[in-house]
This record gives C-alpha cells, structure tokens and sequence, in this order.
C-alpha cells in the first residue's frame, strides 16, 4: 500500500515540478527579453536627456546674447519678440526635461526590479538567478491544484483500465488456448530432465566428458577446473549459433570456450561448472536424440555438440503478448545442457491432473509435452496496487520444468526501472 501511494506521490511531485518549471521557464524568458528592453529605453532616454540638457544650455548662451543686443539694438519690438520666443523654446525644453528625468528613473526601477521580483542594478548571473528563483516558487504556488488534478485524473485512468483488464481482458484470454511449441505433425519423446545425472541447484556442477565428447561453456571464468590429461583439448567455440547471430551475441554465447575428449581417451574427464557470484546455482539436464526443451538462452551456461537451437515467433497469439514473451528458444538434442540461475534452482513435474501456476520470469526450461498458458492472477487488490501481474503463467501437460527460486531486482529507483526495462525488452524476444 506504501509503495503504491509513494508512486503517485512521486508522480505528483514530477508533474508539479514540470509544470512549475515549463510556466516559470516562459516568464524567464519574457523577464529576460524586458530586461533587456529597458535596458536599451534607459539608454535612448539618457540620450535623449543629455541631449534636451545641451539645447538648454544653447538657449541659455541665446538669452546672455539677447542681452548683449539689447544695450546695443534700438529695435525694441523684435527684441521682444525674439525673447519670447527663446523663453517659450527655454520653459519647453525644461518640461521636456523633466519629464524625461521622470520617465528615467521610472525606466531604472523597472530595471532593479520587474513585478516586485528583485533584480538588482548589475545585468549579472546571480540577480538573474535570484529572479529566476522567484518566478519558479510563485509558479509552485499557482500551479499545484493542477498537478493535482492530474495525478488525481492519473490515478483514476489506471484504476478503470485495471479493473477492465482484470474483468474484461483476462477471463477472455484465459479462454483463448495455450501455447504448443512443438510441431504437432512431428513426435517428439518427452523430456524427463534424467534426475541421476547431476544434483539441482549446485553451486559447483561436475559435468563427466565421455571419449569423443565436447561441451561448449559460455565463459572460461565458470570454468573452475578440469582434467589434466593430452586428450582433452581446449579451443575456442566462437558463436553458438549463426542462424542466430542477435540472440548468441545479446545473450553473451560468443567466444566460448570448448573442452573435446579425444576418441581414443580411455577414461573420462571431469569439467567443474562454479562461479565467483556466490548466489548462482547450476543445474544440468540430459537431451536424447531428438528430444526438446524450452528454454531461456541468457539462462544457458554449457551445452553439448550435438545441441541445436531453433526459435519460434507468436507475434498473432495473445496469450503470448499477454505472458510478455513473443519468441520462444527450444534446444535439441542429443547432449549435455547446462543452466544457470541465481537463488536456486528446483525442478517439478508437470501432470495432465495437477497443472502448475508460477510467476512468469520463473521459468528457465520445460519439456516438449508441457504446454503454457496464461492464468488470470485471483487476487485484485495485490494487481492494483502493483505488487502482483495481471497474468501468471499455467503449466499443464506431462514433462518436467525447472524454475528459478527468486529474481534479483537492483535496489535502487533509477536502477530498478532502467533493469526492468531491459529485462521487459528481453523476455518479449525471448532472450
């Protein structure tokens, strides 16, 4: 419950910012773009005061000279009319003055300071940062109610669409079929995974290479040891398959490296499959000829010579879409195939009476005779909140699965959403 209304905290708080931001980002601008402005009006109206105090000076130096004419000049009605006219231009040229002091000093307030937000005298990036400050806090303070409504409108859509896939969606789809990855025309024995041939979930696999027997394993850093002997040769095995470039690459099955037991070798040799993760289990299975498993190719650690892969696509089956995963990986055999999770690993039995229900990502392999589907999740209130998917996966038929007792999720917010992204991305190709 905590974590479900953390997230739409969280959600309010990104959309509040954003929204405060994206407002007080065009204010800034205009704020910018005035300051501006009214830099430039400062400057022509200095000008232009500097200007009307120069002419009244002249006027001035025009008056002393009327006096001087007036001692010297009898023409007493032009000197009249002539000082009149220079005390007229004198009184407009001071009003003029004024007005532009005042227009001025106005334009200089304006300047230090536009709506009540501080800027100061200096055209510097502390004032205007400070100014930047202000205009984002009164947009925090208009703009909340909306982030509000949003989160709220948000919350509202996800509920309705939940509530609609959960009983509308989910019981159609149940109704849909299943999942047959195997060839109906062709008949395929069933896998039993041969339980005497290893121990499940080890944390160091022992893997016995009969005379003219090879196994690829992924990386030599899981390869902890092996027989000292002539006939056993080690090389490189440089793609596991070249039908399948994207997925050997994606997957990491690239540069491995092959242990061979010589034909004329007359005892067998001894591969030790660990790890330096001490929460990594192996678990190795046995395919005859012609025997196929499902499987999960970033799960794979070691394979025998005679393995093939093939993949298939349900890009037109939503049950398919609805379990996440579009492509589906079979090995087979015959040879040895090895597989790796952390947690642990357990295997089950499938029964045609007994189908199984498990989470989705729990799957590393499953015979040819199990057949997949997707099960509508019981519980409405754990998939509303989150905590659970719409659809878990049902495991019916005759065969055997091996599943994977947990799954590693970073801690971390940006770390956790970045994996899941990837590992989404992943299992819908089937990787």
């Amino acid at each position: 419950m905590f974590s479900f209304l953390r997230r739409y905290v969280l959600i309010f708080l990104v959309l509040w910012g954003g929204m405060a931001i994206w407002q007080s980002a065009g204010k800034v601008s205009d704020l910018r773009n005035e300051r501006m402005h009214t830099l430039i009006l400062i400057e022509k109206t200095r000008a232009k005061l500097e200007y009307t105090r120069k002419k009244i000076k002249v006027t001035q130096m025009s008056g002393f000279m009327l006096l001087k004419d007036v001692i010297t000049f009898s023409n007493y009605s032009t000197l009249k009319e002539r000082a009149t006219k220079l005390f007229d231009e004198y009184r407009s040229l001071q009003r003029d003055e004024e007005e532009l002091q005042v227009r001025y000093d106005q334009l200089q307030e304006n300047y230090v300071s536009v709506e009540g937000i501080p800027l100061g005298k200096d055209n510097d990036f502390h004032n205007f940062l400070k100014a930047s400050l202000f205009i984002l806090l009164a947009a925090l303070g208009a703009v909340w109610s909306e982030a509000l409504l949003a989160t709220l409108g948000l919350l509202s859509a996800t509920l309705a669409g939940k509530l609609l896939l959960f009983y509308g969606l989910a019981p159609w789809v149940e109704g849909l079929g299943s999942l047959h990855l195997s060839d109906s025309n062709t008949t395929l024995p069933q896998s039993t995974h041969s339980e005497n041939d290893g121990e499940f979930g080890c944390k160091m696999l022992h893997i016995a290479l009969r005379p003219d027997e090879s196994i690829s394993v992924r990386d030599e850093a899981f390869c902890a040891g092996y027989s000292d002997s002539p006939q056993l040769t080690k090389d490189t095995h440089w793609i596991f398959s070249l039908r399948h470039p994207l997925m050997s690459i994606l997957c990491g099955l690239t540069l491995m490296t092959r242990f061979r037991s010589a034909p004329e070798s007359t005892v067998e040799h001894t591969l030790s499959i660990s790890s330096d993760d001490p929460d990594e289990y192996f678990s190795k299975l046995f395919l005859r000829e012609g025997e196929r498993v499902l499987i999960s190719p970033t799960d794979l650690v070691a394979f025998g010579s005679g393995i093939q892969i093939s993949a298939c696509w349900k890009l037109f089956s939503l049950p398919a879409w609805c379990l996440g995963q579009i492509r589906y990986y079979t090995l087979t055999g015959p040879g040895t195939v090895v597989v790796r999770s952390q947690g642990g690993i357990t295997q089950l039995t499938v029964s045609p009476v007994l189908p199984l229900i498990r989470k989705k990502h729990s799957l590393i392999t499953s015979s040819s005779g199990v057949i997949l589907s997707a099960r509508r999740t019981e519980t409405l209130v754990p998939y509303i909140l989150g905590r659970t998917d719409l659809f878990d996966l049902q495991l019916r038929g005759e065969g055997c699965v091996r599943l994977r007792n947990a799954q590693v999720v970073p801690a971390t917010l940006v770390e956790k959403t970045f994996y899941t992204f990837l590992e989404g991305l992943g299992k819908l190709l089937g990787f």
